[in-house]
């Protein structure tokens, strides 16, 4: 094991610090769970603002495949910014196509795009909370305190239909 930071250890051979939470024996569905599976997960919001990141870049497929192609929509963007960390995410929905060479399957669908870094432009809607609430909502698990949200809520309930079906 690895030390990540203070009282937090990654696993060689995991990425991301959340994904050794996803990877536990323990299965938990709610924040009571979490804590009493994980002890102090709370203090690190560090942790949690990384879970955000997995949760948009790789299980809601914010980045594009080579094979793939996103058309964005007109102004479909979507800032999601963690209050305490400072870390924020600026998505553009668009329209998902393209087939896997892997397996042949052809997509056609409503999808995001995350951006490396924020560009810091207006986005036409904003989602603001604590990196642990950020979190528990994208990984559907109840959130300790409601996210504000605010701007175009047409790209507000965009974006809540492209993580309706959650992470895989």
């Amino acid at each position: 094991m690895i030390a990540a930071g203070p009282g937090l250890v990654l696993v060689p051979g995991y990425e991301t610090a959340n994904a050794v939470l996803r990877d536990t024996e323990y299965q938990v569905d709610d924040a009571e769970s979490l804590d009493l599976a994980f002890p102090g997960w709370r203090d690190h919001p560090a942790l949690s603002a990384d879970g955000v990141d997995e949760a948009l870049r790789i299980m809601y497929g914010g980045d594009v495949p080579e094979w793939g192609t996103l058309v964005p929509g007109d102004e479909r963007t979507l800032r999601i910014e963690a209050t305490d960390t400072g870390d924020s995410w600026f998505v553009t929905l668009g329209q998902f196509s393209g087939t896997d060479p892997a397996d042949q399957k052809s997509y056609d669908e409503p999808g995001i795009q995350v951006a490396a870094d924020d560009p810091a432009i207006p986005a036409a809607a904003t989602v603001h909370g604590t990196a642990d609430d950020l979190d528990c909502w994208l990984w559907h698990r109840p959130a300790d305190t409601p996210l504000e949200r605010s701007g175009d809520f047409g790209v507000l309930g965009d974006f809540d239909a492209v993580i309706a079906g959650g992470v895989g």
